[in-house]
């Protein structure tokens, strides 16, 4: 089982994130490509995505039901979900990984 991580957010509010459902956070906001080391050393991380496709996923159910993601339907693929973090959870990636992450417009 994975080990448990802890992060206090702005509310100190505890929030508990596995090292997996971390690294799906860190896929769904595009940080495991290859550009998303481009830029400055101060600048905030501009993530050019928000989402992850996949079958229904335990990780990512139990974030929905935090309050950390959302989920809907493909409609051209009703076996697939489409995930995508909310402001609070891209607020609790920030805080796990030590960065600041914006949503591009």
């Amino acid at each position: 089982m994975d080990k448990m991580w802890h992060s206090i957010n702005k509310n100190m509010d505890e929030t508990i994130l596995t090292p997996k459902q971390l690294q799906k956070m860190r896929h769904a906001l595009g940080l495991d490509s290859p550009y998303s080391g481009l830029r400055g050393p101060a600048a905030p991380y501009k993530a050019f995505r928000n989402y992850y496709y996949t079958p229904v996923d335990t990780d990512w159910e139990i974030l929905v039901d935090r309050g950390l993601a959302v989920c809907r339907k493909d409609s051209a693929n009703p076996k697939n979900i489409i995930y995508n973090l909310t402001p609070k959870g891209v607020e609790v990636a920030s805080s796990y990984l030590g960065i600041e992450i914006v949503l591009s417009a």
